[in-house]
């Protein structure tokens, strides 16, 4: 897929699947999830590691019958952040004026979706704790 490939998105997808992680994040032996996802957010490598484990586990509890994020998105959410320093890199500046930068506000658009995804849906006692969890090693 090329850089520019879905770069715009309705804030409905982000919606949907800010819902489909809050689903997953409230489980009680979840605990301190949303703080690792706040961290990871500017973090393309952390957060594309995070949201494979997301999808693995939706499709696991789901029973196959359903996908987390479809391709489109997790491009536009784990794209890398590009800075235009000279040498072939000046030749990305548009992009990094574009779609490349986009991948971190893709990211913090779907982590505003899901603290209102939290707030419209009560957050169980107990799960914002502090406690880190350890997803593909990283805690």
């Amino acid at each position: 897929m090329s850089p520019t490939v879905a770069q715009h998105h309705d804030v409905k997808q982000f919606r949907e699947l800010a819902g489909r992680l809050a689903s997953l994040m409230q489980s009680p032996d979840r605990a301190g999830s949303l703080n690792q996802f706040v961290e990871a957010v500017a973090s393309p490598d952390m957060f594309t590691d995070m949201l494979i484990a997301y999808a693995g586990r939706w499709f696991n509890e789901t029973g196959g019958q359903s996908v987390l994020v479809d391709p489109e998105l997790f491009w536009s959410l784990s794209a890398p952040e590009v800075r235009a320093t000279g040498g072939p890199i000046a030749e990305l500046a548009a992009c990094a004026e574009s779609s490349c930068v986009a991948g971190e506000r893709c990211r913090k658009m779907l982590l505003v979706c899901l603290l209102e995804t939290f707030a419209q849906n009560q957050w169980p006692l107990g799960v914002t704790g502090e406690q880190r969890m350890t997803i593909n090693g990283i805690s």
